[in-house]
Order: C-alpha cells, then sequence, then structure tokens
C-alpha cells in the first residue's frame, strides 16, 4: 500500500497508492506527502468543490470500519478515506512509541485532506479520525498530547457512525485487543466521545449487510434520500 523514502533532513516522504478507496476511477491513485509536516510533497491541482458532508466511522478494531467506509462509497459513487496508521505500522512495525502516534495522526491529516479533493459531493467517508488517536494515546500511554486534543476539537464531521464490537475478532498482525472485556472498554470510550460531541451519530450492529442498511438509514434519516447518487 506505501512504499517509504527517506530524503534530506528528518522528516519521513511516504507514497501511499489508494486502488480501493477510489471505487468509481479504474486505476490506482498516487499521493505522496510528509506526514511530519502535514503537508503535500506532490499536491494534485483541484478546482474548489462544494463543501462535502464528512461522515466518520469510529469503533475499536476487528468492527467493520473500513469494509463500511468502502461500501458506502461504492453505495454513494465518492471516495473513502483509509486508515493510514494500518500504512505505517505496516511498514515501521508494532514497537511503536508516542513519536509514531504523532507520525500518524498528522499522515491521517494530510490523506484526508487529499482525499476530501477527490471526493464526490455531496458525501465523503472516513475510517478513523482524532478521536482515535486520542483514545489510543489515553489506553496505551496514560494520557494524551495537547496537540491531538487541539486537533480533535478542530475537526469537523457531520455525522458519526459507531461500529459495535459484535462481529468476531479477527488477528492481523496490527490489531492489539482480542480480550472482549478491553473491546468493550475500547467501544464505551467512542460511545462516551461522541456523546459529549454533539455532533450527530448512530450506532450499526449486526453482518456486514446489515451495518450498510444500518449505515444508509442513519444517513438518510439525517441527510434525506434525495442525496443518494447525487
Amino acid at each position: 500500500m506505501g512504499k517509504w523514502e527517506n530524503p534530506p533532513g528528518d522528516e519521513f516522504r511516504l507514497t501511499v497508492c489508494i486502488i480501493d478507496a477510489f471505487p468509481y476511477a479504474g486505476k490506482p491513485k498516487l499521493c505522496t506527502f510528509t506526514p511530519y509536516a502535514g503537508t503535500f510533497i506532490t499536491p494534485l491541482s483541484h478546482t474548489p468543490i462544494t463543501p462535502l458532508k464528512k461522515i466518520v466511522i469510529l469503533g475499536p478494531e476487528s468492527t467493520g470500519k473500513s469494509t463500511l467506509c468502502r461500501k458506502l462509497a461504492q453505495q454513494y459513487d465518492t471516495v473513502w478515506c483509509p486508515e493510514y496508521a494500518r500504512t505505517y505500522l505496516e511498514q515501521n512495525g508494532m514497537n511503536y512509541n508516542r513519536q509514531d502516534l504523532l507520525l500518524i495522526a498528522q499522515g491521517q491529516l494530510a490523506l484526508e485532506a487529499w482525499m476530501a479533493e477527490e471526493a464526490k459531493p455531496p458525501f465523503f467517508f472516513v475510517d478513523t479520525d482524532m478521536y482515535v488517536m486520542k483514545v489510543w494515546f489515553e489506553v496505551v500511554f496514560g494520557d494524551c498530547p495537547p496537540w491531538i486534543l487541539k486537533q480533535a476539537a478542530a475537526q469537523r464531521a457531520d455525522l458519526y457512525l459507531l461500529c459495535n464490537t459484535d462481529l468476531p475478532w479477527v488477528p492481523d498482525g496490527l490489531r492489539e485487543y482480542p480480550d472482549p472485556a478491553a473491546r468493550e472498554r475500547l467501544f464505551c470510550m467512542y460511545k462516551d466521545i461522541l456523546v459529549n460531541d454533539g455532533t450527530p451519530w448512530a450506532l450499526v450492529s449486526g453482518t456486514e449487510e446489515e451495518r450498510l442498511a444500518s449505515a444508509v438509514s442513519a444517513i438518510e434519516e439525517r441527510f434525506g434520500k434525495e442525496e443518494e447518487g447525487e
């Protein structure tokens, strides 16, 4: 999915090949940016588009977030933003520290900004946001850096979809919390965040098909059926 390069200096550069995030495109897309700086090295040129309705999918690991994002993007003929952490950890391993999580957060913001330019109105789907980084820091390191808190407070979403833990945990080399109690704890942390955030949110549960149907229903209830397929 990505290739790390080490240019002169202390920053890292990642070229990300995003394939299934573009359901309407027939070829891979390449995005090169500097996660540390949060800016693009080779940005694409785009005409400003109509403001998007951003829908963010949250939930513990192995709850179908990426699958749901991909299916929703296909449903509404747009793109979705993958989770940058997966690419970073695949390239750098699981022995991460606080600085790694900051780089992941900066990379996620940069990738989201780039993918938003590729999205077709009215919807843009995002797999995780800064709330995930907040919970990640708190669970692993016991606190959260002010920079992450600031980014979480500044981010905007029009709807959150919270994935329930009723899908089985599937190991993939990157997931860390198979214990049901830990999964439930993480779920409750995300739920508490959304309850206090004030942004509309909906719970999605069941099989992959039931999750998609529930998500579409929540989107239609929030924005109206007329948005579909526009």
